[in-house]
């Protein structure tokens, strides 16, 4: 097993600590690009985590989980059709839930305008949406943004004007497993990257004009290629240099910082070996299995930032990392890593201004659908009838410790007694009081049921089976 992080203290109340989702993957789908898609689990991408049914509770669990919280709008319920004014209950109810995650001290709202979906209208107009040669999508989508800025821009700290842009073009036009499905589109792929770059540019504008102090920037997904033989290590310098520098040379003169996710190292001989597709390549290899998607390294964070910090020389913001798996020790553990990996970053000199982990809820992975658990809060959104029910995970109590306390440094294992305790002598078995001081539902699994003391071990245990 790798040896325990170094604890990680934040005393600066400006690091923001916080959560982040996007509005497809836990909202019911509208006439969106990615409704009605079937994913690998057979689930298909329509209600995925009744966000919009739950707003006041999801706020409040924000807020328990950081000062910070990153999410995208749906588009195609705001705006019907090109140019036109947004629907007013949809406003009315978004609008709500900013200035309810604002009541409870969520205040560092980073808002999303593009993460991976389009309405339909935008998607398969005329003009061939992204692809588009007029001018004209790019024209729809600066429109979006100013009535966005207009209804919303009040109760927003920060924006990313497009989310993984190379994620995006890799997914939609190499591989062609996402909408619009499109296989070895070179140069549609290269087209959509232009355009995008300037509608980056023209949101960027638009959001300084209104908001000069507001920040903008982008999210730019970063991967730790390793070639596994010299005969794929030209492809593994290409793949690595499209995805990790060229598209964010595109964006990166009208950003004020350089956003990033991070979740993985990824072996290529010659195509990827994931926890996924090739778990037994992996495994023969001896990779540890961590997360249940990729290889998991949390240096390779340190060593994308440190790469850009040297080539662009910006503040950063790590708007996604985190892990899939059900194993809460794990995703503590992912936690614990990755604050200590920014916390030496910051020691050193890099401005790292925020980390917001992927992600709040379990909710709808795209192609992989809804098995894939990334949630600090657990959600009831398999089998055959689900209820949407939201329980706080262990890994989730612990992470609202740490935003609290601004450290890592401090021993979980009797605040985790103390709420097992707790929770078996309450009503429903489940209900503890949170470090807001409101209760609030956890989730116990069997691996969760550890680290009690001799004394009450036998009469915990009981309790907790007797509910």
């Amino acid at each position: 097993a790798a040896a325990a992080a170094a604890a990680a203290t934040f005393a600066d109340d400006d690091f923001v600590f916080g959560t982040s989702t996007a509005a497809a993957q836990i909202e019911t789908a509208a006439a969106h690009t990615w409704r009605g898609v079937r994913s690998r689990d057979g689930s298909e991408s329509y209600r995925t985590a009744d966000h919009e049914r739950r707003r006041a509770e999801d706020a409040r669990l924000c807020a328990l989980l950081g000062r910070g919280y990153r999410l995208s709008l749906d588009w195609s319920r705001l705006q019907r059709a090109p140019l036109a004014a947004f629907d007013a209950d949809v406003v009315r109810e978004y609008t709500q839930l900013l200035r309810e995650l604002h009541r409870r001290g969520c205040t560092y709202v980073l808002l999303v305008l593009h993460h991976f979906c389009e309405p339909l209208w935008f998607a398969e107009s005329a003009e061939g949406g992204w692809e588009d040669t007029t001018g004209t999508c790019r024209a729809w989508f600066a429109d979006y943004t100013r009535r966005v800025v207009h209804h919303f821009g009040a109760l927003v700290a920060n924006w990313n004007t497009f989310n993984e842009p190379n994620v995006y073009l890799l997914n939609s036009y190499v591989s062609g497993e996402w909408p619009p499905h499109k296989l070895l589109r070179l140069g549609a792929a290269h087209r959509v990257l232009h355009n995008m770059a300037a509608a980056h540019r023209d949101a960027a504008a638009i959001i300084k004009r209104a908001h000069p102090s507001a920040l903008v920037g982008i999210s730019l997904n970063t991967v730790q290629f390793v070639a596994e033989s010299a005969l794929t290590a030209w492809l593994v310098r290409l793949c690595d240099r499209w995805f990790n520098e060229v598209v964010a040379d595109a964006f990166e003169p009208a950003a004020d910082y350089q956003g990033i996710s991070y979740y993985a190292t990824m072996r290529c001989a010659p195509l990827p070996l994931t926890w996924i597709d090739t778990p037994d390549e992996l495994a023969r290899r001896g990779v540890e299995r961590v997360d249940d998607m990729w290889e998991y390294d949390p240096n390779g964070m340190r060593r994308h930032i440190e790469r850009l910090h040297a080539r662009y020389n910006k503040p950063f913001i790590v708007t996604e990392s985190g892990i899939s798996t059900r194993r809460c020790d794990n995703r503590v553990r992912c936690i614990n890593d990755y604050l200590a990996v920014l916390a030496d970053l910051r020691a050193r000199g890099v401005r790292v201004l925020a980390y917001f982990h992927w992600s709040t809820m379990d909710n709808y992975e795209w192609t992989l659908g809804n098995e894939q658990r990334f949630g600090l809060v657990h959600v009831d959104n398999t089998g055959a009838t689900p209820t949407y029910e939201r329980a706080l995970k262990r890994s989730g109590l612990y992470y609202a410790h740490v935003v609290r306390r601004r450290t890592t440094a401090f021993d979980f294992a009797p605040v985790w007694r103390a709420a097992l305790r707790e929770a078996a002598a309450s009503a429903d078995g489940r209900t503890i009081t949170a470090p807001d001081g409101e209760t609030v539902r956890i989730r116990i699994n069997d691996d969760d049921r550890v680290e009690l003391d001799d004394a009450t071990r036998a009469a915990d245990a009981n309790a907790l089976d007797r509910k």
